[in-house]
């Protein structure tokens, strides 16, 4: 599960990209419980939205 927030200085354990912060996760949920995590914490489930992105997030 991938989440993302959107503040600039991200939290232990988030990984900071382009004033964006990631949170990768290895654990497997379904969607609706991936997006209630992601509410939890403040974010929401990543969409991807360029190329570059989906090289972060694939080498992340």
């Amino acid at each position: 599960v991938l989440l993302t927030g959107a503040d600039a200085a991200c939290d232990v354990g988030w990984k900071s990209w382009k004033n964006r912060c990631y949170f990768f996760s290895t654990e497997q949920v379904l969607h609706d419980t991936a997006t209630s995590k992601c509410i939890a914490e403040g974010a929401t489930l990543l969409v991807i939205q360029s190329m570059a992105e989906q090289n972060y997030i694939a080498t992340g």
